[in-house]
């Protein structure tokens, strides 16, 4: 036969309560007397500045090279692995066409433009220059004709003086007088500024200024509400084989060679093409999969180009990171820092 439930005492059950209330206050005073009131305060004190500093490590002073370290290696670590990307095509002034040219700085123009006619033919979605146009040369009225006859959307570098204090008014007063006579409707400028973290490191999408042309992974793809306002991190994509690189890369002189531009107008038809420089000595970023030599060059760098590639690749496809909750980092500070207080 089952047992009776016993009746609950709520009286007694209150007294418990209390008793358990008292114990810990008991105990609490206990602490406090045994800890004195400086070393109380002395406690309390560290334990917000703990919580602090936990919260904004990644801004704090020695504190956030170990976290920009961390982070490195987890973007190393969990990069996404792809085959090969078939949207993204980049066209290289390399140490070869210096020597085939003969013209180091500013890069030969003549030959861009017998490789944009090439290019545009081949009916490419968009075109993106990372060439600035900051002095004179013999071979402009060519390259300006060229760009005059472009039927695909193109897009010229723009620096502004303010924020590239590397270009002299002089050379702004040109590149400006060369966008005014080159700019049509297909030909317009984009911003292709790219600004690393205080160690160097290429991390984060370069902010868009309010008045500057669009940057450059935008301006390709056309507006995107998404990313217009995005300071977030780059997604590097790293190979899955060490024999095929993420995105196709051809020599510039290629493109002007009659011989082989018609044959390599398949491998650009439909996609986007980046055009600038690949030099040992010359725009290149440090960036949080430099570790991986599948991706970087022999110096642990990647050019310019590659990184606006990179952005342009994480556009397509619609990769924004989602910003951390502030909740979320004031709990994990929190969380670290009680636990610090604990181990002490």
């Amino acid at each position: 036969m089952a047992s009776e439930a016993r009746p609950t005492d709520p009286v007694a059950n209150n007294r418990d309560v209390k008793e358990g209330a008292k114990g810990v206050l008991q105990s609490l005073r206990r602490l406090f007397d045994q800890l004195g009131p400086i070393r109380l305060a002395s406690t309390i004190l560290f334990m917000i500045l703990a919580l602090l500093v936990a919260r904004y490590s990644w801004t704090t002073p020695l504190i956030q090279e170990a976290e920009r370290a961390l982070y490195d290696l987890r973007a190393s670590v969990f990069a996404p692995e792809i085959e090969k990307d078939e949207n993204i095509v980049m066209v290289v002034y390399n140490e070869d066409t210096l020597k085939l040219t003969g013209q180091r700085s500013p890069v030969d123009r003549t030959i861009l433009a017998q490789a944009l006619e090439t290019i545009d033919a081949a009916n490419p979605a968009s075109i993106g220059i990372d060439i600035l146009f900051t002095m004179p040369q013999d071979d402009d009225e060519l390259l300006i004709s060229t760009f005059k006859n472009m039927k695909t959307p193109t897009f010229l570098a723009y620096a502004d003086p303010k924020e590239n204090p590397e270009i002299a008014f002089a050379e702004h007063e040109f590149l400006q007088q060369f966008f005014d006579e080159a700019r049509t409707e297909k030909v317009r400028p984009t911003d292709i500024k790219l600004e690393t973290d205080s160690d160097g490191v290429q991390r984060r999408w370069t902010p868009h200024r309010p008045g500057a042309p669009p940057f450059m992974a935008i301006a390709l793809t056309g507006p995107n509400p998404k990313f217009a306002n995005n300071d977030g991190a780059i997604r590097y994509h790293v190979p899955t084989s060490t024999d095929v690189p993420v995105f196709d890369k051809f020599p510039i002189e290629n493109f002007a060679d009659p011989a082989i531009a018609e044959m390599l107008g398949s491998f650009i038809a439909g996609k986007h093409v980046l055009i600038g420089g690949d030099f040992v000595d010359r725009d290149r970023f440090e960036t949080p999969v430099g570790g991986l030599a599948d991706v970087q060059g022999d110096d642990g760098k990647m050019i310019g180009l590659e990184v606006h590639a990179h952005m342009l690749a994480q556009l397509l496809n619609d990769d924004l990171p989602t910003p951390i909750p502030t909740w979320t980092l004031w709990l994990g500070a929190l969380i670290v820092a009680i636990c610090g207080g604990l181990s002490a």
